[in-house]
């Protein structure tokens, strides 16, 4: 398999759902659950 690496764009100052990254869902963060699907995509290097 081709080894590939995740860049996740995040930023709080969004216009239509401040701090849009944060939301919790489920518990969680939302940056979170992006990270960890990431991870387990099997990703070289997952940057946030």
């Amino acid at each position: 398999m081709n080894e590939f690496n995740v860049v996740i764009p995040s930023r709080l100052d969004s216009k239509r759902l401040p701090k849009k990254a944060l939301a919790m869902i489920n518990g969680k963060p939302l940056i979170r659950w992006v990270y960890e699907k990431a991870i387990a995509s099997d990703a070289k290097i997952v940057l946030i």
